[in-house]
């Protein structure tokens, strides 16, 4: 596998750019405001907290205790915290990733509604030239009704998507617990450059890794179970299996190491890769754009009819989503990435 000591480029300044409104009575909420309110209204956010705070409590009991209690014991409470402490964390992760994600996808539906607007025009203006010809005679029954069929299916497709859109505010209303007339604003992206190695990576990732905190606790449980056995004077057959269990307990514990590299090698190159796809359809963009504007120039000329105008900006509009999309997949896996090896503060700022 390639070496992956090399240039990490990571996230995301993300920054919140209100959709332009004049209601004096709307609420315009951007994305840092989004997730105060979803922290806040979370329930299985809640009740990890309290799970968690009672795990500490167990912890902090046992080590006033002045009988304390067994090494094998206190093992088993150091598990459950260490547990307990990862599902906490594990619901916050799923509460940024989940706002962040709701926050992009309301741009890309924005843009599809925009395509399908724009698509519908130009079935309704083939419509508008397919009914001049049928009135002259040279345009047939079928054409005129499959051109209208077009536009009736354009206007579901559009129907649909601003329907989507919609649920998507209502997702994020439900989220939050707004009421009323509320705008979320969009994401304008910017790619930000960090360097991080593999090994780095690899030896955060593992200073916090549950799985790996699991397996070790579980290989020093299985380790007492074999000096019980030998001070109990177990019979020999019964001491190898507890010796074997203690191997079993080790592998899986490398196993869990080895996984955890390979996750993280994975991640490096999936968001190297993502970083590739964006400067390619940044190219496209730049080219639809200046085919866009030549298409208006042209247009203006008496070059070009209203349809192409219209063709161009369809293919603008993709582009733009196109790129978006490239920029969010970016986003989303180093977020992932950031979740893995312990700074999820580069995410979820202070709500972390």
């Amino acid at each position: 596998m390639k070496q992956f000591t090399k240039m990490f480029f990571i996230l995301v300044v993300l920054v919140a750019i209100s959709i332009t409104s004049f209601a004096s009575d709307l609420k315009v909420v951007n994305l840092e405001e989004a997730l105060k309110m979803v922290f806040e209204n979370n329930i299985d956010l809640k009740i990890a907290n309290l799970t968690l705070a009672n795990s500490k409590i167990d912890w902090e009991k046992n080590q006033l205790s002045s009988n304390a209690d067994t090494r094998s014991q206190q093992l088993n409470l150091q598990l459950e915290l260490a547990k307990n402490e990862d599902v906490y964390h594990q619901a916050q992760y799923n509460i940024v990733y989940g706002v962040i994600n709701n926050f992009i996808e309301l741009t890309q539906k924005r843009l599809t509604v925009e395509l399908n607007k724009n698509q519908l025009q130009i079935k309704e203006l083939d419509l508008t030239r397919i009914t001049e010809l049928y009135k002259k005679g040279s345009a047939k029954t079928s054409e005129l009704m499959d051109a209208r069929s077009a536009v009736e299916s354009q206007k579901l497709t559009l129907h649909r998507s601003q329907e989507d859109y919609d649920k998507l505010i209502d997702t994020l209303m439900t989220k939050t617990g707004l009421e009323g007339e509320v705008e979320f604003s969009e994401l304008d992206i910017t790619i930000k450059a960090l360097e991080i190695n593999f090994q780095t990576a690899l030896e955060k990732a593992q200073s916090i890794s549950f799985n790996l905190k699991d397996k070790e606790i579980r290989h020093q449980l299985a380790n007492l179970e074999v000096e019980k056995a030998k001070v109990e004077g177990k019979p020999e057959l019964d001491l190898n299996k507890y010796v074997n269990n203690k191997e079993i307990a080790w592998y899986r514990y490398l196993q869990a190491k080895d996984d955890l590299s390979e996750t993280i090698k994975d991640q490096l190159w999936a968001s190297d890769q993502a970083l590739k796809t964006i400067e390619v359809k940044s190219v496209e963009l730049d080219i639809a754009k200046e085919n866009a504007k030549l298409t208006e120039i042209g247009y203006n000329q008496g070059f070009y009819t209203e349809t192409q105008v219209l063709q161009s900006t369809v293919s603008l509009l993709n582009a733009e989503k196109t790129l978006f999309s490239a920029q969010a997949d970016y986003i989303l896996k180093t977020i992932q990435l950031y979740h893995q090896i312990g700074e999820d503060e580069r995410i979820g700022g202070d709500l972390r």
